[in-house]
């Protein structure tokens, strides 16, 4: 995935985002040689302005680094956590988008199937729907941590217990339920292709780590 260049940076930023984003000669799956990455990781900072201070901590990082492989994690790592959350959260956003598209796709708008998720609630009704398939709340809404989630059967199917505004997707992190349909490895090869799962994630927790709900 590249970024589209243009708009209205100076000529200088956008030649320089554009060296930046083709350092392997449009090879995505490339390992580009370390000693150039840090080269042009320098170059590309001095040419950006001061108020991007993310883009430049991060080049810096990368620019003062040692050894055969460029660690990326460590650069992003370098910019504050709160950065690093408005980032990371926008991130958890795309995915819930692409992962919405490809359940409307695969499965249309119009009916529950099995494997969906429901965010159950209370006998007051308080959450997300109202437990009859008509989507409708009292608005009061439950916390987090007390709600809910059921997977769809083919007894719910078949009893219409819900209908398509009863259903929910997560936003992608730890500590989420994810349907048990075609979906559920749809959000898998998402994270793969915006390189967010590799062999070597260990699955720790820490400063990256992000709550999903």
């Amino acid at each position: 995935m590249r970024e589209k260049i243009g708009g209205d940076e100076h000529d200088d930023i956008s030649l320089a985002r554009r060296n930046w984003a083709n350092r392997a000669n449009g090879d995505v799956d490339a390992e580009p040689d370390a000693d150039q990455t840090r080269k042009l990781a320098k170059q590309t900072s001095e040419k950006f302005n001061r108020w991007m201070m993310s883009e430049k901590t991060i080049l810096d990082s990368i620019s003062r680094s040692t050894g055969d492989r460029i660690s990326y994690k460590r650069a992003f790592d370098s910019i504050p956590k709160n950065m690093k959350l408005m980032f990371m959260h926008a991130v958890q956003s795309l995915v819930w988008n692409k992962a919405t598209s490809y359940r409307l796709d695969k499965y249309g708008g119009e009916k529950v199937v099995v494997g969906d998720l429901i965010a159950e609630v209370d006998a007051d009704g308080n959450g997300y729907g109202n437990g009859n398939g008509n989507g409708k709340g009292n608005g009061k809404g439950k916390q987090r941590d007390s709600m809910q989630i059921h997977c769809v059967t083919e007894e719910d199917v078949k009893s219409g217990r819900f209908d398509i505004s009863d259903v929910v997707l997560p936003l992608p992190g730890h500590s989420v339920v994810l349907p048990t349909n075609s979906c559920n490895q749809h959000y898998g090869a998402i994270l793969r292709e915006l390189k967010l799962l590799d062999e070597d994630d260990d699955g720790g927790e820490g400063d990256m780590d992000v709550v999903g709900e």
